[in-house]
């Protein structure tokens, strides 16, 4: 079976035992379960892959940051509710404390719900970052892969085989490295992939770019019209109008400046000059295609 990022020489038929050794036994556990479900291809032993799968691999590794970016911020937002139930739960015992003082009853009603509330949310916090620890574990094994598919290509170019082909310019040094993006880029990155390689999903992506991309036509006086396409119709549309953007602007934080906000399309002078127009025949050509 191949897929975009390597080779699963049994078909997807020995996932089963893909895994570690059980204890002291001849066993071996499943393929640990990850972003691709059952089938964690990256985390198996049978998995084969190499330079020629390194596009896939990146591909795979964007679509799995994003969704540990996603992850993260869940996690995040269920320890501040924490904290705050923590909190209550902290004044609700100062209370406490004063009633048993002066000999008061004290209303143990509220604080029960605050710790029932707490209980919920500790017991969705570990659902989560057990989530999340499947997505960090899939990428230190895609970081891994990409790694060692670098060193075999550097390997093949310094020997001369033919057996890869590569185009370098004269003592280049092929390198996979990891930078700090913009939310756009990162969106843009996986939706692009969903083009190229059909292993690639885009189904996280393309909905918060066609809300960036809509707010920003908004800010520009363009009525916003790619959350009226089809999904599939949202992702070319979107491709083509951040290559527009990238293609005039030469940069992504002058592009990210345009999303967010900070500068407008009539802030643009000479070569990076973007018309209104050019932004709506895009859109508008992929609403008549829907309407065919």
């Amino acid at each position: 079976m191949f897929r975009d990022y390597g080779v699963c020489p049994y078909s997807a038929s020995r996932c089963e035992d893909g895994g570690e050794m059980i204890g002291a036994t001849q066993a071996r556990a499943p393929a640990p379960y990850g972003y691709l479900g059952m089938q964690n291809c990256v985390r198996c032993r049978h998995f084969i892959t190499g330079p020629a799968f390194l596009g896939g691999l990146i591909s795979l590794a964007n679509e799995v940051l994003l969704q540990a970016n996603y992850q993260s911020h869940q996690c995040t937002d269920l320890l501040s509710q924490i904290n705050l139930k923590e909190e209550k739960l902290a004044a609700y015992d100062k209370e406490e404390y004063k009633c048993s003082l002066n000999n008061t009853t004290f209303d143990y009603a509220p604080r029960n719900l605050i710790e029932i509330e707490l209980r919920k949310l500790e017991s969705e916090n570990e659902a989560a970052s057990k989530k999340m620890d499947l997505f960090l574990c899939d990428l230190q094994s895609i970081f891994k892969l990409i790694k060692q598919s670098q060193t075999a290509a550097s390997q093949e170019i310094n020997s001369g085989e033919t057996s890869l082909s590569l185009i370098k310019q004269p003592n280049a040094e092929l390198q996979i490295e990891i930078e700090d993006t913009s939310k756009l880029q990162q969106l843009n990155e996986v939706c692009e992939n969903a083009t190229i390689y059909e292993s690639a999903s885009a189904s996280l992506a393309v909905t918060p770019r066609t809300q960036l991309l809509d707010k920003m036509a908004t800010l520009n006086n363009i009525a916003p019209s790619l959350f009226l396409m089809p999904e599939k119709l949202q992702l070319e549309a979107g491709n083509q109008m951040v290559q527009l953007l990238y293609s005039r602007l030469k940069s992504w934080e002058k592009v990210n400046d345009l999303v967010e906000g900070r500068i407008t399309l009539v802030d643009l002078q000479d070569e990076e000059r973007i018309s209104p127009s050019e932004i709506e025949l895009i859109t508008r050509n992929k609403l008549l295609k829907n309407e065919q």
